[in-house]
């Protein structure tokens, strides 16, 4: 038995393989743990939740619906996603939450694949590990959002491209986004433009026309069935008046991101991601890369609304090239020892942040400026619905009473505790 266990390791490819699998289940089991300690963040996980068990009490799987009515500003994925769980675990937070570290797992499993086609296994390895330390990343998979199914769409066409998939596999990763995350979704085919270049009119026709057999039906069908209440919210809330002025009281300045990039990556982040960038250059490989970081960037900073989460996009990307700047020291067997070494390293770093105790609460968010693994912040006072309301309730943002926030900004909703 033991020397069949030997051998099955000693076969190539198996021995990274078991690494990732490690990896995953390790970071899987610190993400479930304690995922329902937590009561929902306002706004958007009340949001997101309510429409789940909507989903449940209406079974309509086409059309969202939020205090009894119509909520067209997305696609019903996210209701779906918060539906089953609800279904699984009940009408808790936990419920709510269920499905979504399932997303984060898997965008580390395709990003440890994107890095494989960098060079080697370590690549990947390395990759996967830093992606998992960024606290942006950390932030998101826990929570109820939409931000990580557009991340595992992005990643996965990236990837299917890379792979020379069918076409219509790649427009149904696109469709993916589309679905939880409505006209933004499409961000995933405009990061992968470059490697569309790369293919023949044929394929690239053929992706298109596989999209909108996907993305076309739902709203074609929730136009004609809802007209202006669909168009409203869906288009010129949700993309045009985003892009064109600053909603929700935010009033961040042009240079947001970078500040935040700044801030929350470190010094040593953008480094050793600017090494990686001179190591593609130089090498004249996936330059892509190079795209995928500075487009979403450029997009974003352009859009008058701005929250630090609308970046997360990038971070694959950076992950990867700081990959590419380690990685890339492997001419001898003593570096490839070295860096196999480092990307073990790495990971096991990702799995003690991931462990840290203040990075495993959803409802303790880093604010701009600040790190998950570097501040310390104190449980929220829980937002609670009386019995029988809605979960969204307490997450409203059309409350028909005064609100205040505490001295770190909590909401505080009278009579609730």
């Amino acid at each position: 038995m033991k020397k069949s266990w030997l051998s099955w390791l000693k076969r190539k490819n198996n021995f990274p393989n078991l690494l990732v699998v490690i990896f995953l289940v390790s970071i899987g089991y610190l993400l479930y743990a304690n995922l329902g300690r937590d009561a929902l963040f306002d706004w958007d996980e009340g949001i997101y939740a309510e429409l789940g068990r909507q989903l449940l009490l209406t079974n309509n799987i086409l059309v969202s619906f939020w205090n009894g009515a119509p909520w067209l500003e997305k696609p019903p994925g996210i209701a779906w996603v918060s539906a089953l769980g609800i279904s699984l675990a009940g009408e808790t937070a936990l419920g709510a939450r269920l499905l979504m570290p399932l997303f984060a797992l898997y965008t580390l499993g395709v990003v440890y694949r994107l890095g494989t086609h960098l060079g080697t296994w370590r690549h990947g390895l390395i990759a996967m590990g830093v992606l998992a330390t960024f606290n942006l990343f950390l932030g998101r998979t826990r929570a109820v959002n939409t931000d990580m199914p557009l991340l595992a769409s992005i990643t996965t066409t990236m990837l299917f491209l890379l792979e020379n998939r069918p076409a219509w596999w790649v427009a149904l990763s696109v469709f993916g986004g589309v679905w939880f995350k409505g006209i933004a979704g499409l961000l995933s085919i405009i990061i992968a433009f470059p490697l569309m270049l790369h293919k023949s009119k044929q394929y690239i026709l053929s992706t298109i026309i596989h999209s909108a057999l996907f993305i076309l039906p739902w709203h074609t069908y929730a136009y004609f069935m809802y007209h202006g209440e669909f168009t409203t919210p869906y288009f010129l809330e949700q993309v045009l008046r985003r892009a064109t002025a600053q909603i929700e009281f935010h009033f961040e300045n042009r240079w947001y991101y970078f500040t935040y990039l700044w801030e929350n990556l470190g010094l040593g982040v953008i480094l050793v991601s600017a090494v990686g960038v001179i190591s593609l250059l130089a090498r004249r490989s996936s330059r892509y890369l190079l795209w995928w970081v500075l487009i979403p960037l450029a997009i974003f900073t352009l859009a008058k609304t701005r929250l630090f989460w609308y970046i997360l996009p990038i971070y694959p990307a950076l992950a990867l090239l700081i990959a590419e700047a380690i990685g890339r020291w492997q001419e001898s067997k003593t570096n490839r020892r070295v860096v196999s070494i480092l990307a073990v390293g790495i990971c096991c770093q990702a799995i003690m942040v991931t462990y840290r105790p203040h990075v495993r609460s959803s409802s303790c968010r880093p604010r701009t400026g600040e790190t998950a693994i570097g501040h310390s912040c104190r449980p929220r006072p829980a937002l609670r619905a009386p019995s029988g309301s809605s979960l969204a309730f307490c997450c409203s943002p059309y409350f028909q009473f005064p609100l205040r926030r505490d001295a770190i900004g909590t909401l505080l909703l009278p009579g609730f505790r």
